[in-house]
């Protein structure tokens, strides 16, 4: 099922009390409930900042909300100069409840995200896809290109 077309979005940054919509969001379209990964990557970007704990900012992690509910959210970050690469943006995770997929709302939220970069005048953003996996189209519908850079992995075991 789809968004109703009448639904109105509103892309907001993180706030206070969202983390439990995301882990829901999250573990119902991976299938993989990862509470303590979210509520630990989130606080990060909590408004708050403490002396053991720098924030990284709120705008980089971006809610979708309609009828007063979170339907989905994306988060991104800055990576600087690992192994020689320049400075550059990335996009973390995107993710939006299956009811209202469909919509535009994965696009609103990339785009705004991507507004952001562009403001913090970083020249590249980056993400990592799966091959096959549906949200390689998707970026590549927002511009998005394999990179020259390689992925190299290894087993532990």
């Amino acid at each position: 099922m789809s968004a109703p077309a009448e639904v109105q979005v509103k892309i907001r940054s993180l706030r206070e009390g969202d983390a439990e919509a995301i882990i829901s969001i999250d573990a119902l379209v991976t299938g993989v409930e990862k509470a303590g990964f979210w509520r630990g990557m989130l606080t990060l970007y909590e408004p708050e900042e403490s002396a053991s704990r720098p924030a990284m900012p709120s705008y980089l992690c971006e809610v979708a909300e309609a009828e007063s509910r979170v339907i989905g959210f994306v988060v991104g970050d800055v990576q600087a100069w690992q192994f020689g690469m320049p400075r550059c943006a990335r996009i973390v995770a995107i993710c939006v409840h299956p009811d209202f997929r469909r919509a535009g709302v994965a696009s609103l939220l990339a785009r705004s995200l991507l507004e952001t970069f562009r403001k913090m005048n970083l020249e590249v953003v980056q993400c990592l896809v799966r091959p096959g996996d549906p949200l390689g189209a998707f970026f590549a519908s927002l511009g998005f290109s394999p990179s020259s850079w390689v992925t190299l992995e290894k087993p532990i075991g």
